[in-house]
């Protein structure tokens, strides 16, 4: 087995196919901070695992719920081209180490 993917490595590999990373901005909405549209990565709970989720604009349109869902698609299907284990839920995508992880 291979070693376990970080959020570090996962969210360069995302940022060099072209997608776009949420980034923090300077206006803050009743005390929590806002961020640009993109992906969002972290370790998950199950300390193994990465978990990817997508952030939308601040003050987003209706069709969020399907941009999330076509963004966690994109995500899954690139991590998974390079052997990542990956599971795409309704609000996240889980990464673990695969068979033929780089």
């Amino acid at each position: 087995m291979s070693k376990p993917p970080t959020p570090q490595g996962i969210s360069r590999l995302l940022a060099k196919a072209g997608f776009e990373r949420a980034e923090p901005t300077s206006y803050r909405v009743m005390g929590a901070r806002q961020y640009t549209e993109g992906f969002h990565v972290v370790t998950d709970h199950q300390g193994s695992a990465v978990r990817v989720t997508w952030w939308p604009p601040s003050h987003s349109a209706d069709d969020a719920l399907a941009k999330n869902a076509e963004m966690l698609l994109a995500y899954g299907d690139e991590l998974a081209e390079v052997g990542w284990t990956v599971t795409v839920r309704p609000h996240k995508v889980v990464v673990t180490a695969g068979e033929d992880t780089p």
